[in-house]
């Protein structure tokens, strides 16, 4: 039921959650949210020698497992 939720694939009636569907998905985006933010201000704002050199190359990484 949870991934079915999450993916938006199967309508509301389906899941037997006519009511509560949206506010499930809409608490499921809010802790999301929170959960990216939180995770962007640990990042440190100046550069670090070996971690800043590693990812300036990783957007290449991710273009390429596409093409794969």
């Amino acid at each position: 039921m949870l991934p079915e939720l999450l993916w938006a694939k199967v309508p509301y009636q389906k899941m037997n959650m006519e009511n509560l569907g949206v506010l499930y998905r809409g608490a499921w985006y809010i802790i999301s949210a929170i959960t990216s933010l939180s995770i962007l201000t640990i990042i440190p704002r100046k550069k670090i020698k070996g971690i800043s050199k590693f990812g300036t190359r990783t957007l290449q990484v991710y273009c390429i497992h596409i093409i794969i």
